[in-house]
């Protein structure tokens, strides 16, 4: 789940003792949305922030909580848009979620809000501020996937509801959706400081998930408010680390692991980490799932529930759900007002065994 967490790589010094050393080769999981190893449903031990998560569900145990949410403030105006004009300025899809963000996704190059004769005539092209612009080329497409497309930006930030069927996008402009019938839309697309809208021709994406308990609770925008990290050899704790930031918890470990590696140099500063950690992730019931950065970028990709019953969630970057590199399942649970995810990976061949986990304390963007 947390981007730029590292594997503890467990090294065999002629059977005799065990050395614990980091390795770089295991740098993003969910937050980055790229899992290195495969992730498993462990439970863990102790109280992520002592607010009442208490431990996860055990493994295969089913849990029926649903914490106490109210409804999210845009949770009748969510919808997501699929463009299907093939000149359709480079936009793929528009998306109004739950807690008032929008988010644009292009088919390719960047996103155009002119006609495109008049942007060639004019040789620019208006875009959104640049923090929310993700300057990461993902290797497929979000949505539905189509093997081979290239994201190279997505927009987002948030929207206000300025009449019927007429929203005004933060940077962008005034959005109008026309129902065309059935599932066909018009959506007209009016810049800042323009009064000649673009009109994208879109069909109504079908939501992957609507109203059950947990899909509710789930999908909505979050803060990132508290982080740990543990690792267990041959069930006696190895590291168990808290942090309220993923910077400060990764600077824990990168200070822990020079305690006990006098050859092992640090990556950075908290500085340098607090710069590029994620600090909010989004749910919409369309399958989105996006990361928010300190540094303003952010990632987009899809999610799906793998058990609903006990609360696991499988993520995909390349939204192929194969089970390869790109994907990974957490497990996720509600108590209260907070929202609580891990992750963790290993084994137990009868001999010998250890766990490594991450784990998340989620609060809801007001």
């Amino acid at each position: 789940f947390a981007y730029g967490i590292t594997i503890i790589q467990i090294k065999q010094d002629n059977m005799k003792k065990t050395r614990f050393t980091f390795t770089n080769a295991c740098k993003a999981l969910f937050i980055a949305l790229a899992a290195c190893a495969l992730p498993l449903g462990f439970s863990s031990c102790g109280d992520d922030d002592g607010n009442g998560g208490g431990d996860p569900p055990g493994k295969g145990e089913v849990d029926n909580e649903v914490g106490d949410f109210d409804t999210p403030a845009y949770d009748e105006y969510a919808a997501k848009y699929e463009v299907t004009n093939e000149e359709g300025n480079g936009f793929r899809s528009i998306e109004f979620t739950e807690s008032g963000n929008f988010i644009i996704v292009a088919k390719k190059g960047t996103i155009s809000f002119t006609e495109p004769e008049e942007a060639e005539a004019a040789d620019v092209r208006q875009t959104a501020p640049a923090t929310r612009v993700s300057g990461w080329n993902l290797s497929h497409s979000a949505g539905e996937m189509r093997v081979g497309d290239i994201i190279y930006s997505v927009l987002s930030g948030p929207y206000t509801v300025k009449g019927e069927n007429t929203y005004f996008l933060d940077g962008i402009g005034t959005v109008r959706v026309i129902h065309e019938g059935k599932t066909i839309y018009s959506i007209e697309i009016t810049p800042i400081n323009d009064t000649a809208p673009r009109v994208l021709r879109s069909t109504l994406y079908e939501a992957k998930y609507l109203y059950s308990p947990k899909t509710v609770s789930l999908c909505r925008t979050w803060d990132l408010v508290h982080f740990r990290y543990y690792f267990i050899q041959d069930h006696r704790y190895v590291v168990d680390l808290e942090a309220p930031t993923y910077g400060e918890l990764y600077y824990k470990i990168d200070q822990w692991q020079a305690e006990e590696d006098p050859e092992y140099e640090p990556d950075g500063t908290l500085e340098s980490y607090e710069a590029n950690a994620p600090h909010r992730i989004l749910f919409s019931k369309f399958g989105t799932y996006v990361i928010f950065y300190n540094s303003g970028r952010m990632n987009l990709s899809s999610w799906s529930w793998a058990d609903y019953a006990r609360g696991i969630i499988a993520y995909s970057r390349d939204n192929l759900f194969d089970g390869e590199g790109k994907d990974g399942n957490v497990t996720v649970w509600f108590r209260g007002n907070k929202t609580y995810v891990n992750e963790a990976h290993g084994y137990n061949n009868g001999l010998s065994s250890f766990e490594e986990g991450k784990e998340y304390t989620l609060q809801e963007v007001k």
